[in-house]
């Protein structure tokens, strides 16, 4: 241990001890760099240096500079490892000098006296400058994953980018929701959301371009899209590009994705105990720390986080804003009889699209099949015991309506109904023979007939 006296500000000689750093200690904090990252000292004391009481998060940080001048002063071809400056110091193996200059480059550190060009003029300095530029078309591939197969690096900017877009978020949702014009658009939509099955027609985009957020129809129309089973878009084969975009624009602005499913993030919110991210897959795009930035923004501190996927953060914050419908849409494109068969052709290639002509009445058949297979419905008859089943007033059930299971075929009836069953007569695809007795949990298939038996009431 070296003792340096060092003079204060009153005038006084303050006593300083050094303690040289040893090689297993400068092993350590490189090691720390590369599973922490440089900057995060703190965090590296805490878990690599914790039985070091002797060194601060300030030593780590001045070594780990000295390290860096370091590795970049440092030229295969020269004589000695270290300067004339350093040679009274412990000598740094060269496999070392070279991890601190690859966890540099990789993290776009640059030494100060590689800054300027005065101090740059070596050789050696000139060559690992050049180095830099060349890596610097390859750190956006470096940022998706590290070499090493690790996790993937975040820089400061992906951190503010994240803030902004929650930000932007909050602003959208609170101007998008004034309250009475809510509440009509919602009474709206009840109405429709009555009906077994509704259908979204979508056309004229340049009306439709800017409607959105400037009148009260517009927020009716939007609630009433909302609660629809199907969006149909019914686009021009000559302007089909530019109204699809404005259409689609235009709907994502206030909360409908098309032809999109949900994320597969678990979001919960909890009264005590922290925010706990999870994930069940490698995640690239959203790390703990950007995730308690997103939701400290909303005033979120405790809450449980689960990726179920390589979600975006977009994703995440349309899991914590809620209000995102995600719809099925069908894009029809109209009038291909002024078009050739070649351009018919690509249309008709595209995912969820479809190609007709009203003119002509072309492929209307094939239409009303696609929509029919897009929802996916299941028609459920009913039969009253002893009588003819009734095939004129169908049950329609689907998936996003609930599910096609007999307990949902009973409170689409009535709500009461479920505790009353005693089991089901089932007649149809889903039945292994006519009549099958099924309980609740059965699935039904389309065009099934089921008859629903109560249980006995035993009178006192």
């Amino acid at each position: 241990m070296i003792i340096v006296t060092v003079p204060t500000s009153k005038g006084g000689i303050r006593r300083k001890h050094h303690r040289a750093w040893t090689l297993s200690e400068v092993m350590k904090l490189v090691e720390g760099v590369s599973r922490y990252g440089a900057g995060r000292w703190s965090e590296i004391k805490r878990l690599a240096f914790a039985s070091y009481s002797y060194r601060t998060s300030v030593d780590l940080k001045d070594k780990w500079r000295n390290l860096l001048k370091a590795s970049f002063a440092h030229i295969p071809s020269d004589k000695g490892v270290n300067s004339r400056k350093n040679a009274a110091t412990m000598p740094i193996p060269e496999p070392i000098l070279l991890r601190v200059r690859e966890l540099a480059e990789r993290q776009s550190q640059v030494p100060p006296n590689l800054t300027s060009g005065k101090e740059a003029g070596s050789s050696g300095s000139s060559a690992v400058a050049a180095k830099i530029k060349r890596d610097g078309d390859n750190r956006e591939d470096q940022r998706n994953g590290s070499r090493d197969g690790s996790k993937p690096e975040k820089k400061a900017t992906d951190y503010h980018l994240g803030q902004l877009k929650a930000k932007i978020a909050k602003l959208r949702t609170q101007l998008l929701e004034p309250p009475k014009v809510l509440q009509k658009a919602r009474d709206v939509g009840d109405r429709y959301n009555a009906s077994p099955v509704y259908v979204l027609i979508l056309y004229c985009a340049v009306l439709f371009q800017g409607m959105i957020g400037s009148s009260s129809k517009a927020m009716m129309v939007i609630a009433v899209s909302k609660s629809s089973d199907i969006v149909l878009m019914v686009l021009d084969t000559s302007k089909s590009e530019g109204h699809q975009q404005i259409l689609t624009r235009e709907l994502e602005a206030v909360g409908l994705c098309l032809t999109k499913r949900p994320p597969q993030i678990y979001f919960k919110k909890k009264k005590t105990g922290g925010i706990s991210f999870n994930s069940t897959v490698p995640v690239t795009h959203v790390d703990e720390k950007l995730c308690y930035q997103i939701l400290h923004e909303y005033k979120i501190h405790n809450a449980e986080v689960l990726f179920r996927e390589d979600a975006t953060v977009d994703d995440l914050i349309d899991v914590n804003e809620g209000n995102r419908k995600y719809m099925k849409c069908i894009y029809v494109y109209n009038k291909i009889d002024v078009i050739g068969i070649d351009d018919v052709d690509k249309l008709a290639r595209q995912p969820n699209s479809i190609v007709i002509s009203c003119n002509l009445k072309l492929n209307l058949d094939r239409l009303l099949a696609k929509i029919w297979e897009e929802m996916g419905l299941v028609r459920v008859y009913t039969k009253p015991q002893g009588k003819q089943p009734d095939f004129t007033d169908p049950v329609v059930l689907s998936a996003d309506r609930g599910g096609c299971s007999v307990e949902d075929f009973c409170n689409h009836i009535h709500r009461s109904l479920v505790k009353d069953v005693k089991y089901v007569l089932v007649w149809g695809l889903s039945a292994r023979h006519y009549p099958q007795h099924r309980g609740l949990g059965h699935v039904l298939q389309d065009e099934d007939v089921v008859q629903i038996v109560k249980k006995k009431v035993m009178n006192a």
